[in-house]
């Protein structure tokens, strides 16, 4: 009896412990859809100043 506990303990702790490690994921976007359709122009937004990049990497070998 006692090699059965040997095995089956340790066995049990893993699947306990895989079990519990497991995460349910989920998409980090989700995207609507719809169908296009034609229409009058209801919004219009403009901009002015310059544009500069938040990170800069240098490329080269």
């Amino acid at each position: 009896m006692k090699p059965a506990l040997f095995f089956l303990a340790p066995a049990a702790g893993l699947s306990l412990a895989a079990t519990s490690c497991q995460q349910e994921s989920t998409p980090p976007f989700t995207f609507q859809t719809a169908a296009t359709q034609r229409g009058n122009i209801i919004q219009e937004v403009s901009a002015s100043g310059s544009l500069s990049a938040v990170i800069r990497v240098d490329v080269g070998s």
